[in-house]
């Protein structure tokens, strides 16, 4: 099992019923594919957390890449897991401030130059400082 986490910007804002329908999407089809994790937007970016069976995951990941709603689609992190984080959660959903995912994204790109090692459940580790910095 892995975890993979990216970021991508959205080529456009993303109004609400756009979201529902990505999630409502998401949810069915990752509950199909015994896929989990956690999904942020902050009206131009994505950062998404998913978990499971490294083919489902890559197979997702490469549908996603070429999904015309992201670009600049970026691999921040991908390792070997034997627990997932997210369990039940074919699709967690935040909406967040950009500064709050900014702010995350430095302290992700700190800890993950200043670590050598593997981080086993890296992704539950960054739901926790994005959960700890809108708190």
């Amino acid at each position: 099992m892995i975890e993979l986490i990216y970021i991508s910007d959205t080529p456009n804002t993303l109004d609400q019923s756009t979201i529902f329908e990505i999630l409502n999407s998401s949810h069915a089809k990752n509950k199909l594919n015994d896929l989990t994790g956690h999904l942020y937007y902050d009206g131009n970016s994505f950062l998404q957390i998913i978990e499971g069976e490294e083919n489902a995951v890559r197979s997702l990941y490469e549908k996603i890449k070429i999904d015309p709603r992201h670009t600049n689609v970026e691999t921040l992190y991908e390792n070997e897991i034997n627990e997932r984080a997210f369990e039940g959660w074919e699709m967690a959903f935040k909406e967040l401030e950009r500064s709050t995912v900014q702010n995350s994204m430095v302290m992700f790109n700190k800890l993950k130059q200043n670590s050598k090692r593997h981080i086993p459940n890296f992704g539950a580790g960054l739901f926790g400082l994005l959960k700890d910095s809108i708190s």
